[in-house]
């Protein structure tokens, strides 16, 4: 099986790409040299770039394509909302043309986010909440949905949407996020920043996505005429300064705070419901985020 993965530079790209089997062509802005195994093929290229996009389909067929290229940090996308919008939804529609042109039809996972949702009342979320996105990433990730479920529905391309929660546990992650950012600023001895610190959000450790986007293959590779939009998420809420606590206790140190004003444009409450994914893909057990956070500690002082 072939699969094109655009956005394969990122974390959890980088991630599927150690672990998958398959034949895998990766397409990202920019791909350094050397950065993947000789086994796997890279192409540097824009999604907002049609041309850059045909490039890869007229030397490929692909069964499958795993859709994760996109700005995803919720700051960025805040600060640069025509970047976020030409990537995330014009970058979308490129692809979705070319595969419209196409005389197969390979299936797609799409990565979207728990932004879609916004803030909701009913807790834990479930799939068929209002959609309700707070900031440009949430925006543009339910334009995206709207977009591959049209092309599901009139092209008959199998399709998962995949709305994921607050990924961590890769020592490829960016250190502005979360967790990644309690964890260092504890072992640089820096003050730990946090913004509000009342806000309750969704863990799930990188094993567990690279697992469910795993099962999603398999799903996909022997089900046609498939479509299902899932939550992949703990069915778990901390909020952050529990997440620090348990940060602390694992590291057996007390951080230094120092809590600033909350950006606004982040989303308070976050819990999602992963019966669905359970019952629809795999039933997963997804790891607590007390033995999540104890082996990204621990792969990030192997990797020191």
């Amino acid at each position: 099986m072939t699969i094109l993965i655009t956005g394969g530079a990122g974390v959890i790209g980088r991630e599927l790409i150690s672990s998958l089997s398959y034949n895998l062509v990766v397409f990202d802005l920019e791909i350094e040299k050397d950065f993947f195994d000789e086994n796997v093929v890279s192409f540097s290229g824009d999604l907002r770039n049609k041309r850059d996009i045909e490039k890869i389909f007229k030397l490929y067929k692909f069964d499958g394509i795993l859709h994760l290229g996109a700005i995803s940090q919720v700051k960025i996308a805040e600060e640069q909302p025509e970047l976020c919008f030409e990537t995330n939804v014009q970058g979308s529609k490129n692809l979705i043309e070319v595969i419209q042109s196409l005389d197969y039809s390979p299936w797609v996972i799409f990565a979207s986010s728990r932004e879609v949702y916004g803030e909701q009342k009913r807790l834990p979320i479930k799939e068929d909440s209002i959609l309700m996105p707070k900031n440009n990433y949430g925006k543009t990730k339910k334009i995206g949905e709207e977009l591959f479920e049209e092309l599901h529905c009139n092209h008959g391309n199998s399709l998962i949407v995949l709305r994921l929660s607050n990924v961590y546990g890769s020592t490829q992650d960016k250190k502005e996020r979360v967790v990644p950012s309690f964890v260092h600023s504890i072992l640089d001895n820096k003050d730990v920043e946090i913004h509000g610190g009342k806000q309750k959000l969704d863990f799930i450790h990188i094993e567990d996505v690279i697992v469910a986007f795993e099962k999603c293959i398999d799903k996909l590779a022997f089900k046609k005429d498939y479509y299902k939009t899932l939550n992949l998420s703990s069915n778990n809420s901390y909020s952050i300064e529990e997440l620090l606590c348990k940060t602390e206790e694992v590291l057996a140190v007390k951080a230094k705070k120092n809590i600033v004003k909350d950006l606004g444009f982040t989303v308070g409450h976050y819990w999602g419901d992963n019966s669905l994914f359970k019952e629809e893909i795999y039933p997963l057990e997804f790891q607590s985020l007390n033995s999540g956070l104890k082996k990204y500690i621990e792969r990030i002082k192997e990797n020191s």
